[in-house]
């Protein structure tokens, strides 16, 4: 058992390597880009809610309609 766990630590070892400076700017440019997606993303949605929920509110539709509103999207979209 004492062998096994040695020979499987050598082999991780010989896999396993000290992150590199380019390394570490390649994750954060990565982590970036990513976070500027979904800042992007987030305002996206935001102002599209936005836009419904204020057209939703002028034409005064009820929780009952909307409801009926989501159900006919629903289907058309299966269809």
């Amino acid at each position: 058992m004492g062998m096994m766990i040695i020979l499987q630590f050598q082999n991780f070892a010989k896999y396993c390597r000290r992150a590199t400076s380019q390394d570490v700017n390649i994750t954060m440019k990565l982590a970036l880009e990513q976070a500027n997606e979904w800042g992007l993303h987030y305002d996206f949605v935001s102002n599209i809610l936005e836009a419904v929920v204020r057209s939703f509110r002028k034409l005064q539709i009820d929780e009952t309609e909307c409801a009926v509103l989501k159900t006919i999207l629903i289907l058309k979209r299966k269809s």
